[in-house]
């Protein structure tokens, strides 16, 4: 492994003393080191895996504000959630895409075409002036002309709205490297594993480990946040801190062959759950579940269980394609960090954030939905800012006004003509992808395999990827293993065959780089061969079954 690059931001890290250290990589600390380094605060941010590798990799991938919440109340939720949907379109108008979602009403529906009726004029207001798109009322054969595999005897009518779609992991990474560039120091694969304190028991800074090599140093900060998302108290208990904060619940989400084309669908179904089947690529995306989960949030998998409450659900409403199990082409399961309330079902347990202070000076962010991240991001800078004695005005957040790395263009067609002409790739497949993962950092790709004298060659055919990207990966976007590569910086994991035949051609193409011995891509392989069993574990308890 090619360590020299690491040392030095490790010693970086223990040389100076930084306004903010943040423990944790999601999207959450991805935010706020954007956020506080726009600012002029200097950051530090260490993440024990990859970036975005728990949680923020493993949403359902969308921009939403939540319809289902209405019915628990949540209208102050609902509403800062629309109107970041318009915030983000703006600062990341390449990853972040309005998608129409089709709301199918049955005669055994619970929430009836009035609820449903008023629910969505309910969304749109709390949305005003930021809207997106105003919902329709639809009669059973309009639902039927945009849907024809729906249950036609037990369909009603439907409705129409709008919400949008994203790539979570580039999304956060996107987030991770606008804060490098404003001057943030960022490491991924280094574990905070203790905490360093004044002489009044505060903590003032993290002991961190880098997970590749086991040097260990200090990284001093006045103030430390903590948005390890499920691991969060974990990190609290670093300090001996036993107070639970955390309740977290399983989602699991399925890739299975394209079902939809333009428009998402929204099933409420019978048990009061929602479940989602979006356009995602060349697939469908189904999820997700919500179970209460007490394991080790290293240790989430896909349960048979699992895959069979979404296909049977599924199968209801869509008899015209069945799914079955031979036609899943991945899975993923992630957890929600959900603030702990006793009493309530998985699916009424708010969404809602709480910022919560530990006698020992350690601010941690618990809970919150992937949409608002930037509005968390700015309340705990707004705190920090506090905390630290600076003017509020002469710190204020702006990141609602700059785009995110990527984000820097004036129209997608004109950029794709400059790709187009550039890179002379004739097929609308890699066209769109390029602009779709990197918005304007294309051109820089573009820039990069030439110096390199890398061609634009596929890594797979009827697959979108191209080889440059695992060199780009690698130099600019922190990929340090093959699962990163797999996983988040593509999504080679969820196509058919979940990457395996492509698997030792990258993993060689990364030993140039990173300098891995023979051994070195035998582990990487294994490692990523060991991601995919635990997310099909689903499947060897269906062999057991048979």
């Amino acid at each position: 492994m090619e360590i020299e690059w690491r040392e030095k931001i490790l010693e970086r890290l223990g040389s100076e003393e930084f306004d903010i250290v943040i423990i944790g990589g999601g999207i959450n600390g991805a935010g706020i080191a954007r956020d506080a380094s726009l600012r002029g605060l200097s950051v530090a941010l260490v993440e024990k895996g990859d970036f975005a590798e728990g949680t923020s990799s493993r949403s359902s991938k969308l921009v939403h504000g939540g319809l289902r919440y209405l019915k628990n109340r949540e209208f102050r939720l609902v509403r800062e959630a629309t109107t970041e949907r318009k915030t983000l379109l703006k600062i990341a108008g390449h990853n972040v895409r309005k998608l129409p979602f089709l709301v199918p009403i049955f005669r055994w529906s619970k929430e009836g075409k009035f609820k449903i009726w008023m629910g969505l004029i309910l969304y749109d207001i709390l949305a005003f002036p930021k809207n997106i798109g105003w919902h329709k009322m639809l009669n059973k054969e309009k639902v039927v002309q945009k849907e024809p595999l729906l249950n036609t005897p037990d369909l009603k009518s439907g409705a129409l709205y709008y919400d949008c779609q994203m790539n979570d992991a580039r999304l956060c990474l996107e987030n991770i490297q606008t804060a490098e560039r404003l001057g943030a120091i960022i490491l991924n694969y280094c574990e905070a594993k203790d905490f360093v304190y004044d002489e009044n028991g505060k903590i003032i800074g993290v002991v961190a480990e880098d997970r590749f090599t086991g040097k260990k140093g200090r990284i001093l900060g006045r103030i430390v946040i903590n948005t390890a998302g499920p691991w969060a108290d974990q990190v609290r208990g670093l300090s001996g801190e036993k107070v639970k904060r955390l309740r977290t619940t399983k989602g699991i989400h399925l890739i299975v062959p394209k079902i939809l084309n333009d428009h998402a669908v929204i099933l409420f179904l019978k048990d009061g759950r929602a479940v989602f089947l979006i356009p995602w690529y060349q697939y469908t995306l189904i999820g997700t579940t919500d179970t209460d989960f007490e394991g080790s949030p290293d240790e989430v998998s896909v349960t048979l269980e699992d895959v069979d409450y979404l296909l049977e659900n599924i199968k209801d409403v869509f008899p015209k394609f069945d799914i079955s199990h031979d036609q899943i082409i991945s899975a993923y399961a992630g957890l929600r960090p959900l603030v702990r309330e006793e009493g309530k079902s998985e699916s009424e347990v708010s969404r809602e954030h709480k910022i919560f202070e530990d006698p020992d000076g350690l601010i941690s962010l618990i809970g919150g939905k992937y949409t608002t991240y930037r509005t968390m991001a700015k309340e705990i800078v707004d705190l920090a800012v506090k905390k630290l004695g600076l003017k509020d005005k002469m710190f204020s957040c702006d990141t609602d006004k700059f785009p995110l790395k990527g984000g820097e263009f004036t129209s997608l067609e004109d950029l794709q003509r400059e790709i187009r002409r550039l890179t002379k790739l004739d097929d609308d497949l890699y066209i769109d992808h390029l602009t779709r993962t990197y918005g304007s950092e294309a051109m820089r790709i573009i820039a990069f395999a030439r110096h390199y004298g890398l061609e634009f060659e596929p890594i797979k055919e009827g697959l979108p990827f191209l080889w440059p990207e695992i060199d780009w990966a690698i130099k600019e976007e922190y990929a340090c293993r093959l699962a990163d590569i797999m996983w988040r910086r593509t999504y080679l994991a969820l196509t058919p065959g979940q990457g395996t035949d492509v698997m030792e051609a990258i993993a060689k193409r990364m030993a140039t780089l990173l300098g891995w011995s023979e051994k070195e891509i035998s582990k990487e392989i294994e490692h990523y061969l060991n991601t995919l069993e635990v997310v099909n574990h689903w499947k060897k308890e269906l062999n057991q079954k048979k």
